[in-house]
């Protein structure tokens, strides 16, 4: 599953424009996909969830319509409760 806050107020603990993944039951994924929309060299720089931020750094080099997926699927317990996580990730264009 795949939500955002439409609102341009905080819901719970979604703060407005915020987009969030959730494992679905079965063992499904929530799943986004970024796709390029060009050739080029990407840096891609942070993650964040609600908990912490996972700063890296990654150069990738990608053509036209290549995808990057950033997929959550079910914890170490394997339940879905609990597993929703906050995403955010920034993908600049290098050259």
């Amino acid at each position: 599953m795949v939500s955002k806050n439409l609102t341009s107020r905080r819901i719970d603990k979604w703060s407005p424009g915020e987009v969030v993944l959730h494992p679905g039951v079965g063992g499904y994924y929530g799943v986004v996909r970024w796709k390029a929309p060009e050739d080029g060299e990407i840096y891609s720089s942070q993650l964040n969830d609600w908990l912490r931020p996972h700063k890296f750094s990654e150069n990738v080099m990608v053509s036209h319509g290549d995808p990057i997926d950033f997929i959550v699927g079910q914890g170490t317990d394997n339940q879905i409760w609990g597993d929703s996580t906050a995403f955010e990730v920034r993908i600049a264009k290098v050259r």
